[in-house]
């Protein structure tokens, strides 16, 4: 009996990150690393990105991985305990604290930018301009349309949870 092929875009979007993060976790394996999740070269390569005037926050790491707040803490904390960050108050606002990136943590974007670039010449192989272009688009409409369901599931959880 022949099996049908799955062709739910949810199964193919696992299925790429799953090959994805195979990928990485191949690549980072070769740099021997103590102590250094791949996660936190991934948080260093993302603020390496970052405009150097522009200030991060923890709220940016959260959007910007769609973490939750208590994940996107215990994440930060434990890169200060391993002296890659340090979350500075602002001045004008002690509530508020900029991530900067120190020492330690500006030798792994080396590591970070040339895991993310073998693993986009592998991902892109073979794939022209405008079919990269017709992806990211399709892309980000995934994302904006699950993005926008979040929201209204938010939206009917707090009106239920308020009836109470």
């Amino acid at each position: 009996m022949k099996r049908e092929k799955n062709e739910d875009i949810g199964f193919f979007v696992k299925k790429i990150s799953n090959h994805i993060e195979r990928e990485m976790y191949n690549q980072y394996k070769n740099y021997s690393l103590k102590d250094i999740t791949l996660m936190n070269i991934m948080i260093i390569n993302f603020l390496a990105t970052v405009d150097k005037d522009k200030e991060v926050f923890q709220k940016d790491i959260e959007e910007e991985f769609y973490i939750n707040k208590a994940t996107a803490s215990k994440m930060l904390s434990l890169m200060e305990e391993k002296s890659l960050i340090e979350r500075c108050p602002l001045e004008n606002d002690g509530r508020l604290k900029k991530i900067v990136v120190l020492e330690k943590g500006e030798s792994l974007k080396i590591v970070g930018k040339e895991i993310i670039n073998n693993l986009e010449n592998k991902l892109k192989k073979d794939i022209t301009q405008e079919e990269l272009d017709i992806f990211k688009k399709v892309c980000r409409l995934l994302i904006k349309n699950m993005e926008y369901f979040a929201d209204i599931y938010s939206i009917i959880i707090l009106l239920l949870y308020n009836e109470r």
